[in-house]
């Protein structure tokens, strides 16, 4: 069958057969019949088979192995190897199969698939390809089935594979493919002070399956393109995220992504992954920390060729002042002459750190920085600067259509959606700086960002749906709400040039920050910033 979402389901009846849709399962990933090989294996030997065979006439022995199991794997043949996160289920069907009915090639078969996954599909820090913990605790789960699978495997005497040229003997996957000792240990490692999963691309911010890490240490994961400085212990622990990773699958537009955990809250949160009608907005550029050019959604994959990151610093010696800076101006391909992040955490002892923001962007025409609050609580956004009421949504006077379904992004009438989202607008002007100060209701934690400067640029508060509490029901998304912040610069003419510049200050209680200001500098092109 074909079976894809929010499609009419159909009936392929011969080759090529579709990825989506199977006689087991909806992926052609499912196809293996792998429990029944298991179910077949316990009772082969109690003679049952052979009565059937009386029986019935037929030979059931046969039937089985020769239609049911290798009909399987001829199916598989004709899509040829694949490695993608549910592709293990495969390989364990092939290794179980070919333990079962006594076929060393099939064995063979999904050993050399398994090793050209980690080969091909892991990163050189041990993280899936898709950038996702989700989706990596997903493949990892599978090959440990096909670990299982094939442990203690040896050939029959005398057998070389002839495709391989190798020979099995006690075979034993986990000790011979060495990078699955980092992999093993990346859902342990990106995980959040509360004990969550980090909620980067497609994974979920859920309170579950919680692990408390006794601290936060600085983690660089360059392969991926991911890093953090990290401070404290027990209920004083600091993350400081950045993130700039490509897109190879379950990736959201969010390069130069900022994510801050401190005072027990993701005070800058990533929302994570939906379901939902309205997965385009988590998955766009503007519902993340970062900046979005001439309101454009960030490039991530396709022919365009690739948009990954590129790490430029990550200095963690002194831990009072950490430092860490990426550039990704292939998110914006030939549009972005710079996207440049630099981040520095601050620590100013009594358990209390700020953090330095500076995100330099060079081309196009309108660059607009945004910032998010708390996704799990209700709470709300103030600013320094006065606001006068803007519109129901940031793009006041189009006709915009909501998306129907989770594969639908909906239409702005050549505007990007996204800033449909961003609602219950109010407007003002920056003079001489400013502050926003986000606070988590029924609850004394906020973040205040300081932004010195500016003058005469935009700003906007708002809301926008913060999914993670509507439990994937649609009916429920926009009841939940995140407070919604957006500083905005634009230019007429020529390529647009900007410094954003800031320091966030997570507090429990009341701020501690009491000045932040740009000073001169004499030459160069170097930045002075006091904090007091």
């Amino acid at each position: 069958s074909a079976d894809w979402p929010h499609c009419p389901k159909g009936f392929v009846l011969e080759p090529p057969y579709p990825n989506g849709g199977g006689k087991w399962g909806r992926w052609r990933s499912d196809e293996m019949p792998t429990d029944l090989v298991f179910a077949y294996d316990a009772i082969s030997s109690s003679g049952e088979l052979n009565r059937l065979s009386k029986e019935t006439g037929a030979d059931v022995r046969q039937r089985i192995e020769e239609d049911l199991f290798r009909g399987a794997v001829r199916q598989d043949e004709f899509h040829g190897p694949t490695y993608g996160n549910a592709s293990p289920r495969i390989y364990e069907g092939l290794v179980a199969i070919g333990r079962v009915i006594g076929d060393p090639a099939l064995v063979h078969e999904g050993v050399r698939r398994s090793r050209e996954l980690f080969r091909l599909q892991f990163y050189v820090d041990g993280f899936w390809m898709e950038g996702s913990v989700g989706y990596h605790q997903m493949t990892i789960r599978g090959m440990e089935k096909v670990f299982e699978a094939a442990a203690d495997y040896s050939d029959p005497p005398g057998y070389v594979d002839p495709v391989d040229g190798e020979r099995f003997d006690n075979l034993d996957l986990e000790r011979d493919i060495a990078i699955i000792s980092r992999a093993s240990r990346i859902s342990e490692i990106c995980r959040y002070p509360d004990g969550r999963v980090m909620p980067v691309h497609d994974n979920w911010a859920r309170f579950d399956n919680l692990r408390i890490p006794d601290r936060s240490n600085s983690t660089l994961l360059s392969g991926v393109g991911h890093a953090w400085l990290g401070l404290g212990s027990g209920d004083d622990q600091v993350q400081l995220h950045l993130h700039f990773s490509g897109g190879y699958g379950h990736e959201h537009a969010d390069n130069m992504n900022l994510i801050f955990f401190a005072k027990g809250h993701e005070v800058l949160p990533d929302i994570g992954y939906t379901h939902t009608r309205f997965r385009s907005w988590s998955t766009g550029t503007l519902c993340h920390n970062t900046v979005v050019i001439d309101e454009t959604r960030q490039h991530t994959r396709g022919k365009e060729g690739p948009s990954d990151g590129r790490l430029l610093a990550f200095e963690t010696v002194w831990k009072p002042v950490q430092w860490m800076e990426a550039s990704g101006e292939n998110a914006y391909p030939d549009l972005a002459k710079r996207y440049r992040r630099t981040l520095i955490l601050v620590d100013t002892g009594e358990g209390d750190v700020y953090a330095v923001d500076l995100f330099r962007v060079a081309g196009g025409s309108q660059h607009d920085y945004a910032l998010h609050g708390n996704a799990d609580y209700d709470g709300t956004v103030e600013l320094s600067v006065a606001t006068d009421p803007y519109g129901e949504n940031l793009l006041p006077g189009v006709d915009v259509r909501f998306p129907q379904g989770e594969s639908d992004r909906g239409d702005a009438a050549g505007r990007n959606p996204s800033y449909a989202y961003f609602q219950n607008v109010a407007r003002g002007e920056v003079r001489d700086g400013l502050a926003v100060d986000f606070r988590v209701n029924e609850s004394s934690v906020g973040v205040r960002s300081h932004l010195p400067g500016h003058d005469g640029a935009e700003v906007f508060t708002g809301d926008a749906m913060s999914f993670r509490r509507a439990n994937e029901d649609d009916a429920m998304l926009e009841k939940f709400r995140m407070p919604m912040f957006l500083l905005r610069k634009r230019t007429g003419s020529g390529t647009l040039e900007s410094d954003f510049v800031g320091v966030h200050e997570p507090y429990d209680g009341e701020p501690f920050v009491r000045e932040v200001k740009e000073l001169d500098v004499e030459e160069g092109e170097g930045l002075a910033l006091s904090v007091r």
